[in-house]
């Protein structure tokens, strides 16, 4: 029992009576009340006016669509004609029936046909084939009936006069878009508020977007549908080769409503999203997020793998760099490398072009202030780093910050505001390293203070930090070092001894918690080396003995009874300044222990 239509709308007397038979039908679209709203992605979209709107009229064919009114595919009629059966032909039946059964999360959403010349609403024995159509499928309730015609919009004036809402224009065409529900004895028919999903040319730009990023060719599957708490919705899931990256799965008011990302370690995630951005930005951002955040957690478990043997529990420490400049710039970098992902920067200078002979920073740096450049080299070696960063002076910072510090590291040129910051450490119980070279860079030295253990402080260990001249020409008001030549290799000699310590003040077992623990208990805290012979720095504490290449020591010190730091009573941190000018060797007489 088919209702046919001729080429030409009007009524059929067959279709009519044949319905008579069944119930009655409303005998025009209701002009003011729009149908039951539906969303049809981009790419049945792409299908239809591929194999309908591309043609002659009276084509048609079978919507694909999920039990939340999403069309997700349209199955053409594989017999076209001059006319267009709306029961189907037998070969478009069949075709239904096989893809509904390897895809049991879809079903048949509707009957969509094409129209000749402008003629984009329902004819009369258009409403009849709806009506037969859901008499013979009583478990629909609602169902879409678009009308396709060769013409655009504008030209369409009967149908200009139902609205927009239900117009989607094509590349050959217009797609006007139509609800029928039962109504008791009636069937309504009303024109469809419909709303484009636009899943292919979103994903296509995601991969085109990954694809530069992961270095390799990015594919998206075919889409399909996915359970999301009791609802059907379209997904795409995207491979970069054997590699599963990522699955999109697309609500029906995509892109006003954002979309849910699935990755097997992330689980679900449903991304940050601006209404009234491109979409494809929006989503494109939103899944390279994601995915750099999968393969840096990915790195970050092969760097801890790498990095398990001195550092079995990870590191979980949270760090204080005081100064990006040479020495802090490096220190840093070595600490991510290492596996610390909390710290705090403070610095208040910017970048210039000398510093790039012996920093981490490059010429795109240049300007920026230290801070902000650093932090953004840290994430590109682990997007997990979380860096704080702080544009001040020592003097004004915000003690509050050393709350959440386990570990500091001095790398600054204010040795004057160290101690101040020094002491404060001191009396919260904080470890703390301090890195500092002399002049050129051929000598350096690293200084442990670790409270608990009750070793000297700071200022005990290396005296008055006023005039000492040792450091190259100060301003001790600004904190500012006038530049000095340096070669980077010889900083960095220091730095990685300096770094070592810091790693190891953060761990509770494992080498270097076992490497550091008798050095501690020996109160060997101050140590030197030197890149060229017989250096100053050297020889002054050791007189007498020449020093080769490459030379180092390791010495004893001991707070003293009077520092107001360290000594028998200590003072609030605003008192202190001023203290001997070499280190005090423990015990007397002894002044260097075996490295």
């Amino acid at each position: 029992m088919t209702a046919r239509k001729r080429s030409h709308p009007g009524k059929s007397r067959n279709g009519a009576d044949m319905f008579s038979r069944r119930t009655s039908v409303t005998s025009r679209v209701a002009v003011q009340r729009p149908g039951t709203p539906w969303s049809i992605t981009d790419e049945a979209l792409a299908r239809i006016d591929e194999t309908i709107a591309a043609h002659k009229p009276e084509r048609g064919g079978a919507l694909i669509a999920t039990r939340e009114r999403i069309v997700v595919d349209f199955l053409a009629d594989p017999r076209p004609g001059e006319q267009v059966s709306y029961w189907h032909s037998r070969l478009l039946a069949d075709a239904l029936t096989e893809h509904l059964k390897q895809r049991p999360m879809r079903h048949y959403g509707g009957t969509l046909h094409s129209h000749p010349g402008v003629y984009g609403e329902p004819s009369g024995p258009d409403h009849v084939a709806f009506a037969n159509q859901l008499a013979t499928n009583p478990t629909i309730r609602d169902a879409l009936f678009p009308i396709v015609v060769r013409a655009r919009r504008q030209d369409m004036r009967s149908v200009l006069r139902l609205g927009e809402r239900h117009l989607v224009d094509l590349p050959n065409g217009t797609f006007a878009a139509y609800s029928a529900a039962p109504n008791e004895d009636t069937v309504e028919v009303r024109p469809a508020p419909i709303h484009v999903i636009p899943l292919h040319r979103d994903i296509t730009h995601v991969c085109q977007h990954l694809s530069a990023f992961v270095e390799t060719p990015v594919v998206a599957s075919a889409t399909r549908e996915m359970e999301i708490e009791g609802r059907h919705l379209p997904a795409v899931s995207l491979h970069a080769g054997e590699k599963s990256l990522c699955t999109v799965v697309f609500p029906a008011e995509y892109p006003t409503q954002a979309p849910l990302l699935l990755t097997s370690q992330a689980g679900a995630v449903v991304p940050a999203w601006k209404v009234g951005h491109d979409s494809r930005r929006r989503l494109s951002d939103a899944v390279g997020e994601l995915v750099r955040a999968e393969q840096a957690a990915a790195s970050t478990a092969s760097m801890d793998d790498r990095l398990s043997h001195h550092l079995p529990d990870g590191v979980r420490a949270r760090y204080l760099v005081v100064g990006a400049g040479s020495v802090g710039s490096t220190s840093a970098e070595m600490l991510v490398r290492s596996g610390v992902c909390d710290l705090t920067v403070v610095d208040f200078d910017t970048v210039e072009l000398p510093n790039l002979s012996r920093t981490t920073y490059d010429r795109s740096d240049v300007g920026m202030l230290k801070v902000a450049a650093l932090q953004h080299r840290l994430r590109e070696i682990n997007p997990e780093v979380r860096m704080t960063a702080i544009d001040a002076h020592i003097q004004d910072l915000d003690l509050s910050i050393l709350d959440d510090i386990d570990v500091a590291v001095f790398a600054s040129d204010d040795l004057a505001g160290e101690f101040w910051l020094g002491h404060h450490l001191y009396r919260r119980g904080t470890p703390l390293v301090s890195v500092k070279m002399f002049e050129l860079g051929e000598a350096g030295e690293m200084v442990t203070v670790v409270p608990k253990s009750g070793t000297a402080c700071l200022r005990c260990i290396i005296g008055d930090p006023v005039g000492s001249g040792d450091r190259g020409t100060t301003d001790y008001g600004s904190g500012r070092l006038v530049s000095a030549p340096a070669l980077g290799v010889d900083i960095i000699a220091t730095v990685a001894r300096g770094v070592r310590m810091a790693l190891a003040l953060g761990q509770q077992e494992g080498p270097l918690a076992e490497w550091i623990s008798p050095i501690i208990a020996q109160s060997r805290t101050y140590f030197q080396q030197s890149s060229v012979p017989d250096h100053r720095r050297l020889t002054e504490l050791r007189p007498g003995r020449s020093s080769p290449s490459f030379d180092s020591a390791w010495y004893l010190t001991g707070p003293r009874a009077e520092c107001a730091v360290c000594g028998e009573h200590p003072e609030e941190p605003a008192a202190v300044f001023g203290g001997s000018g070499v280190p005090r060797m423990l015990p007397p007489g002894v002044e260097e222990v075996a490295s």
